[in-house]
């Protein structure tokens, strides 16, 4: 087992190693920025479900919002693959709502084309409360096909496949990884040095939101839907220890919510 020194400098190597084939390629597109004073808008002018109302300090996007903005990014993310074979890969279990609304958009794109989109999934956690790990957390969680259409069941094998750590069918694969939220990054490196060990043919990392925090970034995502200041955010697939995400718009939690939600040590 290699020194923290020793470790610091092959992360470094790997981030120097990431280039145009191999995800942070940086800004394929333009993304919308909410800017540090735009505070949201107020919950009770949206419908919002009476168990959570309390919890929250305002509506950060709406949902109608964040549907039409899932359709630009699945055409932007048509016109750079164009007509090829793609995994689009999802990040659980905070993707799944997003996940489901973009490859619906994307199949419309590519009715006519004569390549196909295949699914895939890996489940990461990084969060308990509003603190993160630290690390990257793998685990088996099959019942989230059932989240999605009965043309998913044939996955299941690949689905097994890739918790388990054995990523073998993705060599030589375009794979469009898709995250609900990215940070400082250092969650999605970890995958991507993962997915790179097996030599697709390239990846690319799409995400709903991107948020700006103290910590330095060492990612940047390919496609972006959302650049959001630094507040915890909820609803539509965005959790706070599990609460939340069948709420539409996506909010901010104030401090009762936390401490409401929070997991009693």
């Amino acid at each position: 087992m290699g020194t923290a020194g020793e470790t610091e400098a092959a992360a470094a190597a790997f981030r120097r190693s990431v280039n145009e084939d191999i995800g942070g390629g940086g800004g394929l597109t333009e993304t919308m920025k909410l800017e540090d004073d735009f505070k949201g808008y107020d919950v009770d002018e949206f419908s919002i479900p009476e168990r959570y109302k309390q919890s929250l300090l305002s509506v950060l996007i709406t949902h109608g919002m964040v549907v039409d903005r899932t359709a630009a990014l699945a055409k932007m993310a048509n016109d750079y693959f164009g007509d090829q074979d793609v995994v689009v890969l999802g990040v659980l279990n905070g993707c799944f709502r997003f996940y489901s609304v973009f490859v619906d958009q994307l199949n419309k794109l590519r009715k006519d084309f004569r390549n196909s989109v295949f699914y895939e999934f890996v489940r990461l956690k990084s969060y308990v409360d509003a603190n993160s790990l630290g690390t990257v957390q793998n685990s088996l969680d099959m019942f989230v096909l059932f989240c999605f259409s009965s043309s998913l069941f044939s996955n299941v094998s690949a689905l097994f496949q890739l918790q388990s750590g054995n990523l073998s069918f993705l060599t030589g694969k375009h794979v469009l990884v898709v995250e609900d939220i990215i940070e400082t990054g250092k969650t999605m490196e970890k995958l991507l040095s993962v997915l790179d060990s097996v030599k697709p043919l390239s990846v690319k990392v799409l995400t709903l939101l991107t948020k700006r925090t103290d910590a330095p970034a060492v990612f940047k995502p390919d496609f972006v839907g959302f650049d959001i200041p630094n507040h915890f955010v909820v609803g539509f697939g965005f959790d706070y220890n599990e609460m939340f995400r069948d709420m539409d718009h996506i909010c901010i939690i104030n401090d009762y919510g936390k401490l409401k939600y929070s997991i009693k040590s």
